[in-house]
């Protein structure tokens, strides 16, 4: 490796790829990648300020904001640093892990839908969505749609996806798993729970 290239993560190489790949006009709406680079915030940012779409994996792990709360920088109290990083006004706010807001879902909250045939046949699997805040650091940031995939044959297993508000026709080609509903929103990730409710 020539000494002047430095150590550079794989969402960063990301990050880089795309910009020189949109610097000479590569055709592309959407962006898709798995968990590596889904649960790298600064590669949802870039991809979302360039207009474009994206569908990113992140892991089970995450957590929501259901609503979006109240920050401000807290007021000092004369001792130590003075605060200057925005915070929850409740201090008793927290995110909310997915499969948690998942499991408090009701059953007439989903809706099974077809997507298009793949090596396994047919894919049919119970959707349901929320609106949600992203969580950043513990902060919201920018507002999303949680959508989630139950599979029948594996009631515990689901997939989720931050996605916003703009209705699209959505691709079913290999790169963004043809198993998807043929009408979602843009800014899709997915992933499995393995800790979601069942029916």
């Amino acid at each position: 490796m020539p000494a002047a290239i430095g150590f550079a993560t794989k969402p960063e190489l990301a990050v880089a790829m795309l910009r020189h790949a949109w610097g000479q006009g590569v055709p592309m709406r959407w962006v898709t990648a798995d968990a590596v680079y889904g649960e790298a915030s600064v590669l949802r940012d870039v991809v979302a300020a360039s207009g474009r779409w994206y569908v990113l994996a992140v892991r089970a792990h995450g957590s929501v904001w259901p609503e979006r709360p109240e920050v401000a920088v807290p007021a000092w109290r004369g001792r130590g640093r003075k605060p200057t990083k925005e915070r929850a006004r409740d201090e008793n706010a927290r995110p909310t892990p997915i499969p948690a807001l998942v499991a408090s879902w009701s059953d007439s909250c989903w809706q099974r839908l077809q997507g298009a045939e793949g090596e396994k046949g047919v894919c049919i699997d119970d959707w349901a969505c929320q609106r949600v805040v992203e969580n950043q650091d513990r902060l919201p940031g920018r507002d999303a749609w949680l959508l989630v995939r139950r599979t029948l044959t594996e009631p515990h297993e689901c997939a989720y996806c931050r996605q916003s508000d703009r209705i699209l026709q959505m691709s079913t080609s290999p790169s963004v798993r043809s198993q998807y509903a043929p009408r979602l929103r843009q800014k899709i990730a997915y992933n499995e729970i393995s800790t979601a409710n069942s029916r």
